[in-house]
């Protein structure tokens, strides 16, 4: 699929010339190409499941509100519930089902949460178990 940009970037990357190139990836000439890669290097599996959330909000402790800033949940406690771990569930299932199919991934959950340093170690743990190993997180929940 050669183009008018494709050229342009071909004669300008410096190819075969000793110059620095562009990364491979500014190079490609379709630009479908350049967004599947995107998409596979962004999200690893499944959106988390329910249970998958209850796991995480059983290593959540005081911090959970801090972490309902972080994800813009943070008028969750105005709902009425008085039960801690049922606000801190509801939050994440709020935070997945207001995110597109694909987009409330383990890895999802740790980009959106990675400058909160109050996280439990447990936590991060859990979520790179659930990055790491999809299938066996998803078999136990």
């Amino acid at each position: 699929m050669a183009g008018f940009g494709s050229e342009y970037l071909k004669g300008e990357t410096g190819s075969g010339s000793g110059k620095p190139s562009s990364p491979p990836s500014l190079e490609k000439e379709s630009g479908e190409e350049n967004m599947d890669s995107i998409t596979e290097t962004r999200s690893a599996g499944p959106d988390l499941s329910d249970k998958q959330l209850l796991e995480v909000v059983k290593t959540l402790g005081q911090e959970w509100e801090q972490v309902a800033i972080h994800l813009e949940m943070d008028d969750i406690k105005a709902d009425g519930q008085t039960d801690v771990a049922m606000q801190k569930l509801k939050m994440l299932v709020l935070w997945r089902d207001q995110r597109p199919p694909g987009e409330a991934t383990a890895e999802d959950l740790l980009r959106a949460l990675e400058d909160l340093e109050d996280l439990p170690v447990e936590t991060r743990q859990l979520l790179t178990g659930i990055v790491i190993h999809p299938n066996k997180h998803r078999r136990a929940s």
